[in-house]
């Protein structure tokens, strides 16, 4: 049994989504220290009581948004700063590293845990969704998103520079860029109740908005005439054929693989997961999220549904696409988009590499 340090970024349902994942799948043969900020902490807390398991609540990085809810760089980057020239959560962490001493450390996009890992010359790998934006092939992507990404890159190797492997999770696959080495490509990771789900078209709409669902959307959302079930937890609009709940991932993972069609931000994950379960996917990427904004451009590459940005659409696009939902096809197998066994191979490969041979060629 190896033990295992793993950090992930609190920002969004998609970094903690995956980690549970690989959590659940590698807990019965090895051990983890699990470093979690904001939302993420909140949805593993409390999951791994019986397992050798053992989660710490850190800080982490978040977007910030205006009073047009929008993202608020600017404010994003002095939070970002102020996160990065605080030395106490590494030394934290630095001692953890000391006084456990693990056997492989992985990252989701966090970057306390690898920053202390370098201090103590110990090697990591990277698995998450952002390292598309400098690794992927984008050629396929508009100029206006290609610039976008060309700059956003530049924050993912600010963060990430010195990792023995990188695992690119995403549920659309243009290829790699020739230039890049120890990259590994794969689906989305997906969970048991996803994978055992029973897919069925129960005739509702299923809708996740993290945030932004303003009253407008929401008579546009009732205006199709379809039962529409909402997870969001800020609206407290009342109508017949709307229906709220609260997030809760048994529950939701339920009403996903029963839905007609899903409405959502351009969220990686949640993306992917639907798309497994061949449900069409209209999302609405979060107003100056660039990352979303590409990830809504894969989707529309995909076949398998449409985005439109929250200031153009109105009531009639949402019945245009709910009225023509089978037209939507995915161009690529379904089973490219599990990345479950993939990760899975590299995480056990990584932690019989020798140690010593590791460190080496991380210093490299």
């Amino acid at each position: 049994m190896a033990h295992i340090f793993y950090s992930l970024s609190g920002e969004g349902r998609g970094h903690a989504a995956r980690a549970r994942t690989i959590i659940d799948d590698l807990k019965d043969r090895h051990s983890f220290t699990v470093f979690a900020p904001g939302d993420a902490y909140g949805m593993l807390d409390g999951l791994y009581n019986k397992h050798d398991v053992k989660l710490i609540n850190i800080p982490g990085l978040n977007f910030y948004y205006n009073s047009k809810r929008k993202v608020d760089y600017g404010l994003t980057l002095v939070n970002a700063i102020k996160y990065f020239m605080d030395p106490a959560p590494i030394k934290k962490i630095i001692g953890l590293i000391e006084e456990e001493r693990p056997d492989l450390v992985i990252t989701d996009f966090e970057p306390s845990l690898l920053r202390a890992a370098e201090k103590c010359g110990m090697p990591y790998i990277s698995i998450n969704h952002q390292h598309f934006l400098s690794t992927y092939d984008l050629g396929q992507l508009p100029l206006h998103l290609q610039h976008k990404a060309a700059i956003m890159s530049t924050a993912v190797n600010f963060m990430y520079s010195r990792q023995c492997k990188t695992v690119v999770s995403s549920f659309f696959f243009p290829g790699l860029k020739s230039r890049v080495r120890n990259v590994s490509q794969t689906g989305v990771l997906l969970n048991n109740r996803i994978i055992n789900a029973d897919t069925a078209d129960r005739g509702h709409v299923l809708v996740y908005l993290r945030r932004f669902l303003d009253r407008r959307l929401l008579e546009m959302i009732s205006s199709i005439g379809k039962k529409a079930i909402v997870y969001n937890n800020e609206s407290d609009y009342k109508t017949k054929n709307v229906i709220f709940k609260k997030t809760c991932p048994d529950a939701f993972c339920e009403d996903l693989a029963g839905c007609s069609c899903l409405v959502t931000t351009a969220g990686n994950q949640l993306v992917g997961e639907a798309l497994y379960l061949g449900k069409p996917v209209l999302v609405i990427p979060e107003p100056d999220n660039f990352e979303q904004q590409i990830n809504a451009a894969f989707l529309n590459l995909s076949g398998g549904g449409i985005s439109c940005e929250a200031d153009n659409i109105d009531s009639q696009f949402f019945k245009d696409f709910v009225s023509k939902l089978d037209s939507f096809v995915l161009n690529h197998p379904r089973d490219m988009l599990c990345g479950n066994q993939t990760i899975s191979n590299i995480v056990e490969e990584s932690i019989a590499v020798d140690p010593v041979s590791t460190k080496q060629k991380a210093a490299s």
